[in-house]
């Protein structure tokens, strides 16, 4: 059992894409909300995060503005979301086993990033020196929240359009 676990995390995540938001999307999500990362905590035994949000918008209840904690996998293998304190995130998640939980193949999108807006970014942003580095740079931090951003106004736009249907 362990050495099947260990290939397992062995293996990257790999995502085939997010098709346009449907009906469909809206009826199996248990949470769909825009909100910034206030705590983590993680359980290292089970590979999971525990990441509670200050909701700012709630797309399933918008009278529910409270704190949310969502459920995502640590190891890349299994597509958890990569947080950190003060994010901004557009989720997306599905209730499996009583938890709500949210990973990067489905709908969930980082919508800022917070190393840009402090004055001591992390290391490995301070030193690029060529154009490599560079473009690296741009399309692992820039293209996804850039992606991010528009899945997240075009399923806004969609689920707006699917709750005004519905309501006829």
């Amino acid at each position: 059992m362990t050495t099947f676990l260990t290939s397992i995390s062995l293996f990257a995540c790999t995502c085939a894409g997010v098709d346009k938001f449907s009906e469909d999307d809206l009826n199996v999500a248990s949470q769909i909300f825009k909100g910034r990362v206030i705590k983590i905590v993680e359980d290292t035994a089970l590979n999971l995060l525990a990441v509670t949000f200050e909701l700012s918008e709630n797309y399933l209840d918008s009278s529910d503005l409270g704190n949310k904690t969502i459920y995502t996998f640590t190891k890349s293998a299994f597509c958890g979301i990569y947080v950190q304190l003060n994010d901004e995130w557009y989720i997306y998640a599905k209730n499996k086993d009583g938890l709500d939980f949210c990973n990067r193949c489905e709908r969930s999108a980082l919508l800022t990033i917070q190393c840009l807006d402090r004055n001591d970014p992390p290391d490995f942003y301070q030193e690029i020196k060529d154009v490599t580095t560079w473009y690296k740079y741009l399309e692992f931090v820039y293209k996804p929240v850039i992606m991010g951003i528009k899945r997240y106004n075009d399923d806004i736009e969609e689920i707006k359009r699917i709750t005004a249907a519905n309501s006829k």
